[in-house]
Order: structure tokens, then C-alpha cells, then sequence
């Protein structure tokens, strides 16, 4: 629990320092297995004091962060690792810029500069030390690990400073080859600074520190703690491995701390994890043993499996348990048993466990558009269209149907790419939750299905110009709603894009008034910007106008609660009073020469 609270703190600390666009990337895990900073000594490569000496800058080199700048540091002397050639000096990604230093009595948060965007600090002055946490990469070079929080790049402030001596406290109980061991005498530190009468702050530090390693869930705690961890929970009882008792002048010393860091203040119940579901605590102990070497645990799965009345949610976990674990045909077998009850009977929480735990008992571990089932002939048979029939099942249940005024609808994912593109259908009409699914992907990279709509569409153009009656008599009456649709979907505001629509919607009656119905459908990110293009032609009949409003509220109904701010006065007289974004193509909306 205690690792959840820290990721309530990250949350407190986003609210008042705010990130930059590219933080995304380096959010907080859902699950709360953030890297202590035992965990963060252990795993690091090599860990060394140096000092940058120079700088350079290369346009060619991929770096979303600092565009190629690259610092090189003088090793002065290494604290974890071999002091070999490769040891000597060190190039990472970094700049050249005067910051304020790090907080030398202070384990518990990284530099303010790891909040900016880049996930760690990378801002550094010339000829001052750094304690710098290296990781080798797979071209065996040194370079850093992103990660909310990781102080893996802080000032050293000497020998005797609080973090260098934590350190080295770290490193010496990591001597002791039985992680087990580890945990008791990290727990006997703990003990021992908080029955002092007199601990210092640093003592408190440290004494917080280890709370955070010895009573929260990781992936990197050694299997018997996982499997107390979670059989205590289930028999209403306290981990024996982990701190027992909280220190109150432990928690007083926290929340000042955190008071004086944000600049307001914050009750300790603030800080308190929320309550949480038995069922979903367990759950998220037992994602634990997916993240690292637990195949030693295969006798407890397999007797969680055998306990009737199972939720699904734990069901989810042995699934993906035995993918991990070479019992990748039992996991699918699962799978078949209780996949589709779970999908149309379950609830949000218990379906969206099973979708998970679906995909990823497939994918091939560092590529998420590889899939075991492409290499093996007889899965390929049957898993892709059971996969997808999931995902379609999950959307359709709990995404599109769902109203949430505060977040928008996107229904594409792309990790369902390779399934998707497996099942591509010749004819699109037979299988059209594929073609609108593939549409969805076009908005980033080019897909057939949107030449099949516009062909679709010129076909039509070409029968009606020949016979005015064609339309009634040659044609479903719901011929033109998949293109169309399609061409809506895949909508990405590109110039192209817009006059192609533009044409069509110009061009016959029919095919206008199936863009304006087929607006409300709209699940993709280009949403408000069309329903801008359309709104702000005049030269609507008044039926054709009823359609577009009856859209605009369909979309707005199911949430997209940026449409709400111009609906009310479009709907009473319009015009849509919505400002486009800078990018894209501006105020440009569709107009009509000649009216169709």
C-alpha cells in the first residue's frame, strides 16, 4: 500500500509543477510498482560520482528530449560496478544549463528538472559532481533508465552526504546473496531507527525509505514475500515479511516535508491509499510475479486455479502466469472456457482483466505487433478472430456506450493491429467492425480500406450520373454508409483528406445527408474538428440541417464534452461556436460551389 500513497504524492505533485507534453511517457505505473531506491541500487549496471566536462550536439541523433545533446562526464570514482575502460568517462543525454541543486537531506523525491518532461533530470553545470545511476543498453553503451521519480542523476554533496550513505548501506545489504535476508535486515534497520528516542532527520529519511521497500509490492521482491503478501490479505492479516506498525513521528515528518515541497498544506489523510477491493489487492500482487524471475510460484497458481468460484480477475492473472511460464496452451484453454461468459455477463473491471490477460498471452515480448499465433498454423486458424470478437465485445459494452462527460470516446488501439489485419476481409461490407476498426488506424499510417470507400462512393457517383433513378433503384438504400464512414473514421485533416470529402459532399444529395448521419458515429480523434467543417456551411436544407444536429448531440451525448461548449446556440440557430486548433487546416470548412 505504501507504494500506491507514493503514487497519489506523484499525482498532488503533477497538480501543482504541471509536466510538459512529452511526460506522458514517463507516467506513473497504474499499478504502483514504481523502482524504490533499494531497487533502483540493485539494479543499476554501474553507479558512479563524475563530472561533465563538455557537450555536444548531433541534429541526427533520436532524442525526443534535449534534440541530440549529449554531455560527456569525467568518472571520478565508482561506487557500483567494474572501473574498466568503459567506466572511465560516460556520454548521456543532457545540456548545459544552470538549475538550482538537489535537495541534499531529501531520499524521497528526484529533481524538481525529472518533473519537465524528459522523465529524468537532464539538466547539469559544468564541472560540478553527480551521482549518476547507469544502465547498459543493448549496444552495451551506458545511458539512463526513464522513470517517474528515479533519482538517478542527483548532486553529490561528499562521502558523508545522506544519499551517498545510503548508497553504500544499500549496496552492503545487497552483499547478502538471500534476497529473504535482504528484506529482514533492511526491517531490523527500520526497528532499530524508529525505537530511538532521538532520531535525527536523516534517520527518518532513511527509516521512510525503507518503508517503502519493506512494506509495498514490487515485481523484484522475491517469491515467498509475494505469496505471504497475498495469503495474508486473504486470511485478513498482516504480511510477516513487511513493517507492521506505522511511526506517527514518521508521518508527521512525511507530511511537512510534503507540505513544504508543494507550498500548501495537506492533511495526513490526504496521503492515505484509497480503499480497494480484496479481490483487486490481490490482483495487483499477483501482476507482481509477471515482472520478474518467479517461475518458482507455478505451485501456487496452480492451486489458486484449482480453488472454485474464482473471480475472473484472478482467473486473468494465472493466465497470463502460465503464458509467462511455459503453460502457454493451458492459458489459451482458460481463455476458451471462460473468455465470452466473462465478456457478455461480467462486469467493466472483470472483462477488461480477461481482454488484457487475451492479449497478452499472445504477444511476443518487446514487440507488441509480433504474435506467437502468426508462427503456429493451427492458432492462427481460430485466435485472431476470437481476439478481436473480445475487443469488439469489450468496446462495444463498456467504451462506446459509456457517457463520461470529463473523457473523450477513442475507441481505437492499436495493439490489435496484427488481428485486425489478419481478419482484412475482401469484400469490407461482410465484416464491417474490421473495416471501421482499420479506418481508425488510418488516421496514422495509410490502410486499403480507405480506397475501397472512396472507390465505393466514385461507383455510385458514376451509376447516379448516368440515371438520376439509379440511386432508388441499383443501390441498397444503406450502400453508402460503411465508405462513408470509413472516410470519416480515417479523417485526419490532412489537405488531401479534406477536398476529397469536400467533392463527395458536393456532389450528390444522398451522399451529403449519409455524411451528416454518419457524423454522430464518429469515434476517432478527429471528431470536433468535422463536425467544425461541417457546421459552418450555409447551404443546408432544413432536413439536412435536422441531421447534422441530430449528430452533434449524439456526440456530445456520449461524451465528448468539448462539443458541449457550442452546441446550445448552434442548435438554436447556429452556427457552431467552436475555434479549430492552430494545426491542421485551420478555419477552412467544406462549401459548395454549386449546390447538389
Amino acid at each position: 500500500m505504501f507504494k500506491r500513497t507514493l503514487a497519489v504524492l506523484w499525482v498532488i505533485l503533477l497538480a501543482v509543477c504541471g509536466v510538459s507534453s512529452n511526460a506522458h511517457a514517463c507516467m506513473p505505473d497504474a499499478d504502483g510498482f514504481g523502482t524504490t531506491n533499494f531497487e533502483l541500487v540493485q539494479q543499476a549496471d554501474a553507479i558512479v560520482v563524475a563530472t561533465p566536462t563538455s557537450e555536444t550536439f548531433n541534429r541526427n541523433l533520436d532524442d525526443e528530449f534535449n534534440y541530440g545533446s549529449r554531455l560527456s562526464f569525467r568518472v571520478d570514482h565508482v561506487l557500483k560496478g567494474e572501473a574498466g575502460a568503459d567506466l572511465q568517462a560516460v556520454k548521456l543525454e543532457g545540456v548545459f544549463k544552470e538549475v538550482e541543486p538537489s535537495n541534499s537531506n531529501d531520499l524521497q523525491g528526484a529533481h524538481p528538472d525529472s518533473g519537465s518532461g524528459a522523465c529524468i533530470r537532464e539538466k547539469f553545470q559544468k564541472g560540478r559532481p553527480y551521482v549518476l545511476f547507469l544502465f547498459k543498453k543493448k549496444d552495451g553503451q551506458y545511458g539512463w533508465r526513464r522513470e517517474p521519480s528515479l533519482r538517478v542523476s542527483e548532486d553529490y554533496f561528499g562521502e558523508d552526504s545522506l544519499w551517498v550513505s545510503t548508497i553504500r548501506y544499500y549496496l552492503e545489504v545487497q552483499k547478502n546473496p538471500d534476497p529473504l535476508k535482504q528484506l529482514e535486515i533492511l526491517k531490523q534497520k527500520y526497528e532499530a531507527l524508529v525505537s530511538s528516542q532521538e532520531m535525527t532527520d536523516d534517520d527518518k529519511e532513511l527509516a521512510l525509505d525503507i518503508k517503502f521497500q519493506v512494506g509495498g509490492i514490487s515485481p523484484s521482491m522475491p517469491t515467498a514475500f509475494l505469496i505471504e503478501a497475498y495469503k495474508a490479505i486473504e486470511e485478513g492479516r498482516k504480511n510477516r515479511f513487511a513493517v507492521q506498525e506505522d511511526d506517527k513521528r514518521l508521518s508527521s515528518f512525511h507530511l511537512k516535508k510534503l507540505q513544504a515541497r508543494i507550498g500548501w498544506e495537506i492533511k495526513e489523510s490526504d496521503l492515505k491509499s484509497p480503499e480497494v477491493p480484496v479481490d483487486e489487492e490481490k490482483a495487483r500482487i499477483l501482476k507482481a510475479f509477471l515482472g520478474e524471475n518467479h517461475a518458482d510460484a507455478m505451485e501456487f497458481f496452480n492451486n489458486l486455479l484449482k480453488k472454485p468460484g474464482q473471480s475472473p480477475v484472478i482467473l486473468a492473472a494465472v493466465v497470463r502466469y502460465y503464458s509467462q511460464y511455459g503453460r502457454y496452451h493451458e492459458a489459451l484453454e482458460i481463455l476458451k472456457a471462460h473468455a465470452y461468459e466473462i465478456m457478455n455477463t461480467g462486469s467493466e473491471r472483470d472483462a477488461a482483466a480477461f481482454l488484457g490477460a487475451a492479449l497478452a498471452v499472445n504477444q511476443v515480448p518487446g514487440d507488441y505487433e509480433k504474435r506467437r499465433w502468426q508462427n503456429d498454423p493451427e492458432l492462427r486458424k481460430w485466435w485472431p478472430k476470437f481476439l478481436f470478437g473480445l475487443y469488439y465485445n469489450y468496446t462495444h459494452r463498456f467504451v462506446e456506450t459509456k457517457f463520461d462527460p470529463n473523457m473523450p470516446l477513442y475507441s481505437y488501439d492499436e495493439y490489435y493491429k496484427p488481428e485486425a489485419h489478419e481478419l482484412r476481409p475482401v469484400d469490407y461490407r461482410t465484416w464491417p467492425e474490421i473495416a471501421i476498426y482499420l479506418a481508425y488506424g488510418a488516421q496514422y499510417e495509410d490502410d486499403p480500406v480507405v480506397d475501397w470507400a472512396a472507390g465505393e462512393i466514385d461507383t455510385y457517383l458514376r451509376v447516379v450520373q448516368k440515371n438520376k433513378k439509379a440511386q432508388y433503384n441499383d443501390f441498397d438504400r444503406y450502400f453508402l454508409d460503411l465508405p462513408v464512414r470509413v472516410l470519416l473514421e480515417s479523417y485526419n485533416d490532412k489537405q488531401e483528406q479534406f477536398d476529397r470529402i469536400q467533392r463527395y459532399f458536393c456532389s450528390d444529395k444522398d451522399i451529403r445527408e449519409t455524411f451528416l448521419k454518419q457524423l454522430g458515429l464518429v469515434r476517432g480523434y478527429s471528431d470536433e474538428v468535422l463536425v467544425y467543417r461541417f457546421s459552418q456551411y450555409d447551404g443546408y436544407a432544413g432536413e439536412e440541417q435536422a441531421y447534422l444536429k441530430q449528430s452533434i448531440a449524439a456526440l456530445a451525448g456520449r461524451n465528448h464534452s468539448i462539443i458541449f461548449y457550442g452546441l446550445a446556440p448552434f442548435m438554436q440557430k447556429g452556427p457552431f461556436d467552436y475555434e479549430p486548433p492552430e494545426e491542421g487546416l485551420g478555419k477552412q470548412y467544406f462549401k459548395c460551389t454549386v449546390k447538389p
